[in-house]
């Protein structure tokens, strides 16, 4: 891959390397001396950054579990490449870092926290997520867990807590949050959270989703999949369905790990779903200020 090879590898090259590329990609504080206003010297020994003047100061990365680690600068580098290549595998992350797994869990964590902020977002609409004026938005609910050798009432045999999912129609943006219950006292908050006023909203029948048909903040078409995939209108739920799929190979089938599903819907909003674009998109959601500190 020419970016692995391009960017990647030369600042695995050496300590100086690595400290100048987490440098350009803005991982590491401000080197400017808060004394005298000039560019300051890193101490490699000590992890500090030290000026002419005498001023001294310690190193801090934007991530805080990197700045309170004794990882070297190349390890930092190489961890970063690796989460975003692999997001799923702590133990390989951990074997080729030559780390420790409880503290790539804990990287990935405090990463999966920023990207969870960073798609909660939207400067112009607080933090409404999917959808607007005339966008697509599919509403789904699905369980996960397998039946348990065929038995049972179809509601008894499913195992494990139901996702709620909402994938939007074009850009391919997507958010799946757990729920207790599929009651529309449960389902029909988190709706109003993540999907904007004026969106065209697509669900099944299931009964909890009435209330979209009563608000006029939505128009709402329904499909009678018992008759047909598309509604008379002519719109279906085919893409979040679709999707269910990918949840169930991201996260499996027993449990609904909250940073498993973070990782999969921030590599669906990345355009091209290449590691690239994830790393890029990546490092440029943890050194944004906005998305290292809880919402407010």
């Amino acid at each position: 891959m020419p970016f692995f090879i391009d960017t990647i590898v030369p600042a695995l090259s050496s300590e100086e390397a690595a400290w100048m590329y987490l440098l350009h990609i803005g991982m590491i504080g401000n080197s400017t001396c808060r004394e005298c206003n000039t560019e300051m010297n890193m101490i490699w020994a000590e992890d500090a950054f030290r000026c002419i003047c005498g001023y001294q100061e310690a190193v801090e990365f934007c991530l805080q579990e990197v700045t309170h680690s004794r990882l070297s600068l190349r390890q930092i580098v190489l961890v970063l490449y690796e989460i975003a290549k692999s997001s799923n595998c702590v133990a390989q992350i951990a074997e080729v870092c030559g780390m420790d797994r409880k503290l790539v869990y804990l990287i990935k964590s405090e990463i999966a926290e920023c990207l969870k902020r960073w798609m909660l977002y939207d400067s112009r609409e607080g933090y409404g997520f999917l959808g607007g004026h005339g966008t697509v938005v599919e509403i789904d609910e699905a369980f996960l867990g397998r039946r348990k050798n065929n038995r049972g009432s179809a509601e008894n045999r499913r195992q494990g807590d139901p996702l709620l999912g909402f994938v939007e129609r074009g850009s391919g943006r997507c958010y799946f949050v757990p729920v207790i219950r599929r009651t529309i006292v449960e389902m029909y908050p988190i709706i109003l959270q993540h999907v904007l006023p004026g969106t065209v909203v697509v669900t099944d029948y299931w009964r909890s989703y009435l209330a979209l048909s009563r608000d006029p903040d939505f128009q709402h078409y329904r499909v009678n999949h018992s008759v047909s995939f598309v509604s008379p209108e002519g719109y279906h739920t085919n893409t979040v369905e679709g999707s269910w799929y990918q949840v169930r190979k991201t996260i499996g089938t027993s449990k609904t790990s909250n940073n498993e599903l973070t990782w999969m819907m921030a590599r669906k909003r990345c355009a091209l779903n290449t590691t690239y674009t994830f790393y890029t998109k990546m490092i440029e959601v943890i050194t944004d200020r906005r998305f290292r500190e809880p919402c407010t």
